[in-house]
């Protein structure tokens, strides 16, 4: 269940790129670059998203039910502590701490991937003689595609391995994480590199390496169940 729900990340960015992208090209495909600037044709894309958003509202207080706090771990009648204590109790966590610390470094990667990828692609798209006529509206959209691909196989994938390899070895959890993301780099900086060469072989380092850095999405967060109780999950 936990790759069901952190696969909504990556898929909702892919999709987001998706949808952003052909709304660009349905507002303002006729004009050049500089008159959607000037226009502000990009405003159109966030038009979107709050309806979006107020959707996911409605389904969340129709349809969400609220179950009792630690239910799924067999607790009951939990005991609630203050703020100041569950603070001081998750500071002094080390596992906590540091997969707080591995996530947030993940979030930024993630967040710089998804704001300049699509563009150092176009920019290569552009310098390639053989390809320079391949419209760059189109690069956010495939962008869009590899990036969902990516989570739809990354984030269940690293799930079962971490089920596998917990089996044999009880702290495989954070290895998984830690060699997928050590993988992922390398790969990564490869796509941007390639970008100005060969755009096929860049989109397909693209997908490869954000399927490796994508492995870590459900196991963070099972980490954090793990050694968190229920009570401080506020």
């Amino acid at each position: 269940m936990l790759a069901v729900y952190s696969f909504a990340i990556p898929a909702g960015a892919g999709i987001g790129f998706m949808l952003g992208a052909i709304i660009l090209i349905g507002v303002g495909g006729d004009m050049t670059e500089e008159e959607r600037i000037d226009k502000e044709i990009w405003r159109w894309s966030l038009r979107v998203t709050p309806w979006l958003g107020f959707i996911a509202v409605i389904l969340i207080v129709m349809l969400l039910e609220e179950p009792e706090r630690g239910r799924s771990e067999g607790g009951h009648n939990l005991r609630i502590t203050s703020m100041k204590k569950d603070i001081k109790y998750l500071l002094a966590n080390k596992a906590f701490v540091l997969d707080t610390l591995g996530f947030s470094c993940v979030a930024f990667v993630l967040g710089a991937l998804a704001w300049w990828s699509p563009l150092f692609i176009s920019l290569g798209v552009k310098v390639q003689a053989d390809t320079g006529n391949v419209p760059g509206d189109i690069v956010p959209i495939i962008f869009g595609a590899v990036s969902m691909a990516a989570g739809l196989m990354g984030v269940p994938l690293g799930s079962y391995i971490g089920q596998k390899l917990r089996v044999k070895y009880p702290k495989a959890d954070p290895l998984v994480c830690g060699f997928g993301l050590a993988i992922a780099l390398p790969i990564l900086l490869a796509t941007i590199f390639l970008a100005e060469h060969n755009t096929l072989a860049s989109l397909i380092l693209c997908f490869i390496g954000q399927l490796f850095q994508n492995l870590s999405w459900a196991i963070v967060i099972d980490i954090m169940l793990l050694y968190t109780s229920a009570s401080q999950r506020k």
